[in-house]
C-alpha cells in the first residue's frame, strides 16, 4: 500500500453529522467511490472546511490527495490532505438515478443482499462499508439520547476549546448537542419483498442532511422526510451501512440511496402499514 498521498477522484455519496474528536477537534466523516467503484471512507474532513454544509454536495466529484490510515486497518479507510481537496462536477439526479449508478454500481462488492452477509464480509476480509436493499420499514422515530451522553459532549467540547482545536466560530450550532436522532426499524429486501433471512434491524441514521433537517426544523420533520422516502410507490430505497473503528462489528446507517421508481406501475408491498 502506498505510504504517500496519492491525488485521486472521488464522487461523495455520504456525510455524517458533524462529530467531536479530541484529536482533529469537529470532523465530518466523508464516503464516496473512486471512479472504478470502490467505496473510500476519508477522515478526518475538519468542520472548518465546510462554511456552508453543503461546500461539497453529495454526487459531487471531488479530486484529493489520498492514503491508506496508519491508524485504521478498516481497509475503505484512508487519510485525506484536506488542504489540497477540489471541487468538481455534482451528478444532477436523473431518472433512476442512472447516472449515479455508473459509479455506484460499477464495482459490485460492496453491494449486498442483506445486513448478515456484509457483516460475514466484515469478518471474512474487514469489509466497513455496503450497500443493502430495504424490504420493509415497521418504524420510524426520534430517539433523545441520555443526558449522560450531552455531559459527556460538553466535557469533549471544552477539552477541546482549551486546545485551541477549533477552526471556526465556536458558537457554531452544528457544535450543540444533537439531542435527538432519527432511528428505523427495517428489514432488508429483495425485488420480490422482504428478505427471507432477515430478522430485522433498529438502527440510528446519521446521514448529514437528516440531522442537518432535524436541527433547523426538529426532529418531527426529519422523522417525517425519512418516512416519505420510505414510500414504495414513489423511492427505490437502499442504506449505505458503514461500521465504526471501535465497533466493528455494529453497523449504522451513514447514506440513503432513494432514485425515484422509473416505472411506477410496478408497486411492492407498503412499507408502512
Amino acid at each position: 500500500m502506498p505510504s504517500t498521498f496519492e491525488k485521486k477522484r472521488i464522487l461523495i455519496w455520504g456525510k455524517t453529522y458533524p462529530e467531536l474528536s479530541q484529536q482533529y477537534g469537529e470532523t465530518v466523516c466523508t464516503a464516496g467511490c473512486l471512479e472504478d467503484g470502490r467505496p473510500v471512507r476519508i477522515y478526518p474532513v475538519p468542520f472548518r472546511l465546510l462554511d456552508d454544509y453543503e461546500q461539497y454536495r453529495l454526487y459531487q466529484w471531488v479530486r484529493a490527495p489520498i492514503k491508506p490510515s496508519a491508524d485504521d486497518p478498516r481497509p475503505e479507510s484512508y487519510k485525506v490532505n484536506v488542504d489540497r481537496i477540489e471541487l468538481g462536477d455534482v451528478i444532477d439526479p436523473d431518472p433512476g438515478w442512472m447516472k449515479r449508478r455508473q459509479i455506484i454500481e460499477k464495482d459490485l462488492s460492496w453491494h449486498f443482499e442483506s445486513v448478515g452477509d456484509l457483516k460475514a464480509a466484515q469478518r471474512q476480509s474487514d469489509r466497513s462499508l455496503g450497500i443493502v436493499p430495504v424490504g420493509e420499514i415497521s418504524r420510524v422515530y426520534i430517539e433523545e439520547r441520555s443526558d449522560e451522553k450531552q455531559a459527556e459532549h460538553e466535557r469533549e467540547l471544552q477539552a477541546i476549546r482549551a486546545q485551541n482545536q477549533l477552526f471556526q466560530d465556536q458558537s457554531s450550532p452544528h457544535l450543540q448537542f444533537q439531542k435527538h436522532r432519527i432511528r428505523v426499524e427495517w428489514k432488508c429486501g429483495t425485488p420480490e419483498g422482504i428478505h427471507p433471512d432477515c430478522d430485522g434491524h433498529d438502527m440510528t441514521i446519521l446521514d448529514w442532511g437528516l440531522g442537518e433537517l432535524a436541527r433547523r426544523e426538529g426532529p418531527e420533520k426529519a422523522r417525517q422526510k425519512m418516512e416519505a422516502l420510505a414510500d414504495p410507490k414513489t423511492y427505490d430505497l437502499k442504506f449505505f451501512l458503514g461500521n465504526m473503528l471501535a465497533y466493528q462489528t455494529t453497523f449504522t446507517i451513514v447514506g440513503l440511496w432513494y432514485p425515484k421508481r422509473k416505472d411506477l406501475g410496478e408497486r411492492r408491498a407498503p412499507l408502512f402499514e
